[in-house]
C-alpha cells in the first residue's frame, strides 16, 4: 500500500486491507467462541470447549477475542493455527487425557518423558 503512488488505488488497497484484517479477527473470534466452556446439552460434544483438556489448551487465547489491530488479527490467528496443529498432532493423546480425566499439564509431562525414552504414568 505504501508503494502505491495513484492515491485513489492507495485507498482502495488501505479499504480491502481493512476489510481481511477484520475478517481474520473475526475468524479468531468465533473459533473462541467455539473453545469456549460450553453448559451440559445436546450436540456440545462438536465443540473444542466441550472439554476440559482443549479448554486449558486454548484458554490462553482468550486474550487475542475482539482484536481490532492488524497486529492482534495476524497474531491472533497464528497462535490459535498453532494449537489447533498441536491438538490436530496429539489427537490420540488428548482422548485419552481427556478420558482419563487429566489435565493438559499433565499430557505435557507424558510427552516429555516419552521424548526423553521414558514411560508414561
Amino acid at each position: 500500500m505504501a508503494s502505491e503512488a495513484d492515491p485513489a488505488n492507495a485507498a482502495d488497497l488501505k479499504r480491502v486491507h481493512d476489510v481481511l484484517v477484520n475478517r481474520l479477527a473475526d475468524d479468531v473470534d468465533r473459533f473462541l467462541d467455539d473453545a469456549a466452556p460450553r453448559p451440559f446439552e445436546s450436540g456440545m460434544a462438536k465443540y473444542p470447549g466441550a472439554w476440559d483438556v482443549l479448554l486449558e489448551l486454548f484458554g490462553p487465547l482468550k486474550k487475542y477475542k475482539h482484536a481490532k489491530s492488524e497486529t492482534g488479527a495476524v497474531e491472533g490467528a497464528t497462535e490459535t493455527l498453532k494449537k489447533i496443529a498441536w491438538a490436530m498432532a496429539h489427537a490420540g493423546d488428548l482422548a485419552v487425557t481427556s478420558a482419563r480425566g487429566r489435565h493438559l499439564t499433565d499430557l505435557e509431562h507424558d510427552l516429555a518423558k516419552r521424548e526423553h525414552g521414558g514411560a508414561e504414568e
